[in-house]
């Protein structure tokens, strides 16, 4: 992602325009950045809820998906990261701005526990063939 944001600041070389801009000749839009580390209320699926629970749930904007189109956030009730591409961005509010508002022990920025499941690698799909 930092290569990403790297690629669209203004060059000197190009003078002060963004290299995009200058190959396509089309302005650059930037309407999709998004502040890290900002409150957002991510849509929770109707498959994933009942009839009274919320439509939405406050989470902090982590960053960007490369695998997936949607943004990366964590979920502060579930302590669990979130991938969607459907959520409220609350730009004003910095949730680490007012961490007397939230519950404690809620979100530490020092640690971030994943649960990763080990998957095996067919090694038969693995031929090598020698061409000397």
């Amino acid at each position: 992602m930092a290569c990403y944001l790297i690629n669209r600041l203004p060059r000197a070389s190009v003078g002060g325009k963004v290299a995009e801009e200058v190959w396509t000749g089309n302005p650059v839009d930037f309407d999709h950045l998004r502040i890290f580390d900002n409150s957002a209320y991510v849509h929770v699926p109707s498959d994933e809820r009942s009839k009274l629970d919320p439509k939405s749930k406050q989470c902090i904007f982590l960053g960007y998906t490369k695998v997936v189109k949607g943004y990366k956030f964590w979920d502060l009730v579930a302590k669990k990261m979130v991938i969607s591409r459907d959520a409220m961005f609350d730009e004003q509010f910095m949730l680490q701005q007012h961490q007397d508002k939230m519950p404690k022990n809620s979100f530490s920025s020092d640690t971030l526990q994943m649960e990763l499941e080990p998957h095996p690698v067919a090694t038969e799909s693995w031929k090598f063939i020698s061409i000397i």
